[in-house]
């Protein structure tokens, strides 16, 4: 079954990604569980959950698919609710929909538990492609929404060459290489030259800030020597000094 919730018209629009929301129930010897329309109803608050939409942005071709896998006594009903997430308008809003914020308890699929109530923090926005470093190496994910948790964590799907799949990430295990609009608390951006306050990152008491975080910041300070420091333990280098530094 498919329909549309917006309509798509003209050219003031952009399809940023598509959505999913997921259900199921189960019926032994034909008792239990939910009717098809609760369960779309489910499937459907698990979408809004997970994206909630912000101002200028609708979901659709909404498309709504049921499994049913049968066994000797037990039947098991599964529904998945896919929509294109569609921003109109060129001026993106970070403000959440009236309605959304009933739907905004973020979810841990794997455990079924509550992770906490998701909440505007202005350090990264929907869509946007952020990096997760381990080891010395960067790995790209891509922000599911601009809003996070209570314990400070984002939804985020990893990209390529990556194979994992969702996961939520700590605020503070996120880095932008491209320098954004803005980190609220600090003024530190990418290509700052810096002092280590600390010198246990580095043999070098200074380097250059490549990626930038909430409170953290990914300093090169040789060829090989790559460290996350909370920025706490940088202090920037005045212009002048910064030129006799490279």
């Amino acid at each position: 079954m498919m329909t549309s919730n917006a309509s798509l018209s003209g050219n003031d629009f952009e399809i940023l990604s598509i959505e999913s929301g997921t259900a199921k129930t189960t019926h032994i010897f034909g008792f239990g569980g939910l009717n098809h329309q609760a369960l779309v109803f489910e499937a459907k608050k698990n979408m809004y959950r997970s994206s909630p939409l912000k101002k200028g942005q609708a979901f659709a071709n909404v498309s709504v698919d049921f499994k049913r896998s049968y066994f000797p006594i037990v039947r098991t009903t599964y529904v998945t609710i896919t929509a294109d997430l569609v921003q109109f308008g060129n001026i993106p809003d970070t403000t959440l929909q009236q309605g959304f914020y009933q739907f905004t308890d973020a979810r841990d699929s794997k455990n079924r538990k509550t992770i906490g109530t998701y909440l505007n923090s202005g350090y990264f926005e929907s869509n946007q492609i952020a990096y997760v470093f381990k080891k010395k190496s960067f790995i790209p994910v891509r922000i599911i929404n601009g809003i996070e948790n209570q314990n400070e964590r984002y939804n985020v799907t990893f990209l390529p060459p990556s194979t994992k799949r969702e996961k939520f990430i700590k605020r503070s295990d996120l880095y932008l290489k491209e320098e954004p609009a803005s980190f609220p608390n600090h003024d530190y951006h990418i290509g700052d030259a810096v002092k280590l306050l600390d010198i246990k990152y580095s043999t070098s008491p200074t380097g250059i800030i490549i990626a930038i975080g909430a409170d953290k910041a990914i300093v090169q300070t040789g060829v090989f020597s790559i460290f996350s420091v909370e920025l706490t333990k940088l202090q920037k280098i005045e212009s002048n000094l910064a030129k006799n530094s490279q």
